[in-house]
């Protein structure tokens, strides 16, 4: 099997695979997509400061680093998901994850263009606004500490519940390893 380099990887996951969540994904997969979505992420907003600088034209802080945030969030947790399932767990940290960063990031965009969509908790300058960021902030921790151990274990070797392993396929298959014990 053809090694493949992040970038590879990278393009996989916004392309053919930016809405699968089944199936497993290696560690080289997930963190070249983490690489590359967080380089994104900066040149989206090196080109926002250009814009602004160069232009005078500031728009409410909404460019292109928020869209293309947005844009990059679901296939960050389709590759997490895969990412744990090739640990043997569960995708829902990573759904969970994904849903609390969408959450943050509508709600900032919303109230930056000035719709207040979830009521008294975004009132700019009140308590709900302190003790809903607040909130966010600690569950986004949590679960980040909690995503990154799990990102950086090594996969279950062979067939898991999930499906074959994405660096060795071939190990699992029970009629390949008739004969050769």
């Amino acid at each position: 099997m053809k090694q493949r380099n992040l970038v590879e990887h990278f393009w996989d996951c916004i392309s053919s695979k930016y809405f699968q969540f089944s199936g497993r994904a290696s560690r080289s997969e997930f963190w070249g997509y983490i690489l590359f979505s967080v380089l994104l992420s900066y040149v989206f907003k090196l080109v926002d400061d250009v814009i602004v600088r160069i232009m005078m034209y500031d728009y409410l802080q909404l460019g292109f680093h928020n869209i293309g945030d947005l844009l990059l969030i679901v296939p960050g947790v389709a590759v997490g998901v895969r990412c744990f399932h090739d640990t043997g767990r569960s995708g829902w940290i990573p759904i969970a994850f994904g849903g609390v960063s969408a959450l943050t990031s509508i709600s900032l965009l919303t109230t930056l263009v000035g719709i207040n969509w979830m009521g008294p908790l975004l009132n700019i300058g009140s308590n709900g606004t302190t003790v809903w960021f607040g909130f966010v902030a600690v569950v986004t921790v949590c679960l980040g500490i909690y995503y990154i151990i799990i990102a950086v274990q090594a996969g279950t070797p062979g067939l898991n519940t999930y499906g074959p392993d994405p660096l060795n396929p071939h190990l699992g298959n029970e009629i390949d390893q008739i004969g050769e014990e």
